[in-house]
This record gives structure tokens, C-alpha cells and sequence, in this order.
């Protein structure tokens, strides 16, 4: 988790929990954010106020692709905390800076452990203010046509080519139009050269060939 400072508020959502003293002391408490829209899609903040000694928030996308299969949204996402005392955010961010791709088969991101209770809780860092704290949150979506990927993959080349020399005897005194060669193998395929010849365009000085090969 990366943790930051900053002046301004969130600019998608915020949620003011007033009476958190009743949360905190409710078994299994967990609070349920309206609905806010941002980037184009339908959010919510799931904050649960005492697990494990931590304070959880998690953002979840509401709007799922609407039923469509193969949906997906890449996010930044921010959470925040504000500071009475410093009058400023806090700012949660994933450790790497990596965007979240919400999906089908996720719909939830965030933080278990966001701030250790005791801290929050501590009169000098003022978070807790006349018993009530404001948490907020931003989704940036990434534009779709930033997300249009390629991937280009490269081939070491063999250190060593293999080749094949096919001789074809009394070429002119053939009466077949397809002529074949042996069997070879390389690796596990067994490849064969076969030669097709036009007799139309066959004079006394050229002859064409054409080379394919079947395995």
C-alpha cells in the first residue's frame, strides 16, 4: 500500500460516518455506501469499522457489464482519510501503482488492513472528530482505447537450418505431372517435396516447377 498527502477532497465520493463509536462497538458492523457514479460506471464503498483490529474499504462496481459476458473496466482507484488536525487526505493507493481490472469474476477491490484501529482512534491524529470521520474514494477509468494491447512475441531462430537437396533425374523424359520425394523427417514430422510440372509451358530450353511440401 502506497500512502500519500494531499489538499484537495476526492473528487468522486465521500462518506461522513457520523457516530462511529456505535459501529465500532456493533459485532460484524459493515457499512453500505449510496450508490455514486464515476468514469461512467456505477460505484459503491464497503467500510467495515472494526475487522481484525482494522478498518476494511473496499470499492465495489455496481453496474456488471449488464449481463454481458467478457465485460471489463480498468480503474485507478484511490481511497481517503481526512485529516482534522492537518486539514488533508490521506491517500491509499495500491503499492505498485497497478490499475485494477474489474471483471465478472471480480467485482471488489481494496484494502482488509487500510489503518489499524488504535491509530485511527487516537485523539492526535484527530481522524475521529466529535465522533465522526469522513472516508472517500476515486475511480479513474482507463479510456478504452489505451487499453488495445499487442503483444509481439519473438523466435530464436535454430542454431543450425536444415535443408533438404532433392535430385530429379531425366527431368525432360517425364510422363507424370506430379513427381514425389522421399520421406524425410525432421523432428517429429515427416515431410515429402512434391514437384508438379505443366507440360503447356515445357518447351525444348525451360520447364516450371512448382515445389509444395506435405506432412
Amino acid at each position: 500500500m502506497f500512502i500519500s498527502r494531499r489538499k484537495h477532497e476526492p473528487a468522486h465520493y465521500m462518506l461522513k460516518i457520523e457516530s462511529f463509536s456505535l459501529l465500532y462497538e456493533a459485532e460484524n458492523s459493515k457499512i453500505e455506501s449510496d450508490v455514486f457514479e464515476a468514469s461512467g460506471h456505477k460505484w459503491r464503498l464497503d467500510l467495515r469499522p472494526n475487522k481484525d483490529g482494522y478498518i476494511s474499504l473496499h470499492v465495489v462496481i455496481c453496474d456488471t457489464g449488464n449481463g454481458s459476458k467478457g465485460w471489463e473496466v480498468c480503474v485507478d482507484v484511490s481511497f481517503f482519510l481526512y485529516d482534522h488536525i492537518q486539514n488533508n487526505y490521506i491517500t491509499f493507493q495500491d503499492m505498485n501503482g497497478h490499475r485494477t481490472r474489474f471483471h465478472e469474476k471480480k467485482t471488489t477491490w481494496g484494502f482488509d488492513k487500510l489503518i489499524p484501529l488504535d491509530s485511527f482512534m487516537e485523539t492526535e491524529n484527530v481522524y475521529l472528530l466529535n465522533d465522526s470521520c469522513v472516508f472517500g474514494v476515486e475511480t479513474i477509468a482507463v479510456p478504452e482505447f489505451t487499453r488495445l494491447d499487442r503483444c509481439l512475441s519473438m523466435t530464436k531462430p535454430p542454431e543450425t537450418m536444415n535443408t533438404f537437396s532433392w535430385t530429379i533425374n531425366r527431368f525432360s523424359n517425364l510422363t507424370h505431372e506430379v513427381v514425389y520425394s522421399e520421406a524425410v523427417a525432421y523432428g517429429l514430422v515427416v515431410y515429402t517435396v512434391a514437384g508438379t510440372v505443366n507440360p503447356r509451358l515445357m518447351d525444348d530450353t525451360f520447364a516450371f516447377l512448382n515445389m509444395c511440401a506435405h506432412c
